[in-house]
């Protein structure tokens, strides 16, 4: 596709792990030190926590956690080392896989995991800020958030997930002061997409009776209720105009294809990995990672998008890659 340009008053330059070059485009200093985690996912009947339980790795004595997802899936995680790779193909390496499982093992003898019980992995890069000075190990690096601005253009980098909603506010806020006429951020006081009108678990079980009134299943109703919130209303409409979306993606999970339109046509999910990795989250949680329903869901989406049959075919092969960059700690 050409090339588009477009112009603004002020840029604000939130692409995390590729900050440094973002700046370097306007001929800004790099201010990044990158560290890299990872997690992976076990079956949950391999891996019995009911809570989410704080571990010390074994190796380093770094907080770590293995996480209940869903009913059948568990989470362990995270690591924390520096790295200098390439920003747009991170992977679990089988040393991280390790460091993982044998402090779950510690900490759950009984499990007695090893890599061949790992459903699947992900890795991520932290947009940490660079120390003043020399740090031993990554875990030493601030995981505070700075704003970085001059006129027309701010950087926000650092920081976590838990405080992105201040981050925001304070990016929002400054590019007001710039523009002069934005108003302060509300965030605060604004709820989530589908968590309007929700008031807490009381709202969250009331929603579920609802659902369960409409003829749903448990399984799908406590998946519904805990990823869409009110939004699962849209599904449910979904369904009762077109009943093939009720058509399971996974034996095991609850996910249906009328999610993957709601991933394409309400969440803006474009890809097939953009759908299936991020959305509907069978590259996750899976036992085949969603190669088995690869193709269909890719069907499906081209009927929503306009894909030619070679698009489509496409989009299959850069999914089955990035499954494939998932399970690279195997060799």
């Amino acid at each position: 596709s050409a090339p588009v340009t477009v112009k603004a008053r002020v840029v604000v330059n939130a692409t995390g792990p590729w900050s440094d070059e973002v700046r370097a485009l306007v001929g800004e200093a790099p201010i990044l030190k990158p560290t890299k985690g990872v997690h992976v996912v076990v079956d949950a009947a391999r891996l019995p926590a009911r809570h989410a339980v704080v571990m010390l790795a074994r190796r380093d004595q770094r907080v770590m956690f293995a996480i209940p997802w869903g009913q059948n899936r568990v989470i362990i995680g995270t690591t924390d080392t520096f790295y200098d790779g390439t920003l747009d193909h991170v992977w679990a390496t089988g040393d991280d896989v390790d460091y993982l499982l044998e402090t779950a093992n510690h900490y759950f003898p009984s499990a007695d995991l090893r890599r061949e019980d790992v459903l699947s992995t992900w890795a991520g890069l932290r947009p940490l800020l660079k120390p003043n000075s020399g740090v031993e190990s990554a875990s030493d690096v601030s995981r505070e958030h700075h704003l970085i601005e001059r006129p027309g253009f701010i950087t926000i980098a650092g920081g976590k997930l838990t405080t992105y909603r201040r981050m925001a506010a304070e990016v929002v806020d400054r590019v007001g002061v710039q523009l002069g006429r934005v108003p302060i951020s509300t965030t605060e006081n604004r709820p989530l997409p589908g968590a309007q009108g929700l008031e807490g678990e009381v709202g969250l079980e009331m929603l579920g009776a609802e659902l369960r009134a409409g003829g749903l299943g448990d399984a799908v109703v406590d998946h519904w209720v805990n990823t869409y919130g009110v939004r699962a209303r849209d599904l449910v409409r979904r369904i009762a105009i077109d009943p093939a979306g009720t058509a399971p993606l996974d034996p095991e999970l609850p996910y249906c294809m009328a999610e993957v339109d709601e991933a394409v046509e309400g969440e803006m999910g474009r890809t097939l990995c953009d759908v299936l990795g991020r959305r509907v989250p069978l590259l996750l949680r899976g036992r085949d990672q969603g190669l088995g329903v690869a193709f269909v869901v890719a069907e499906r989406m081209a009927r929503l998008l306009g894909w030619s049959t070679a698009r489509m075919r496409e989009e299959h092969d850069r999914y089955v890659a990035l499954v494939d960059e998932t399970r690279r700690f195997r060799r």
